[in-house]
């Protein structure tokens, strides 16, 4: 995960983080923060 932050406008946290590009669109992903781990989706731009 390079950036997480809590959005306001959607009530949850968006974060970016550096994946393959050969992973599809909302292919669900599991990463480790802070010896944690958080799941979450790939999504495309612009996400809202």
């Amino acid at each position: 995960m390079t950036n997480w932050v809590w959005s306001y406008r959607l009530k949850k946290n968006i974060g970016f983080a550096l994946v393959s590009a050969q992973c599809p669109p909302r292919e669900d992903v599991e990463g480790v923060v802070a010896d944690r781990r958080i799941s979450g989706r790939l999504t495309t731009l612009p996400f809202l």
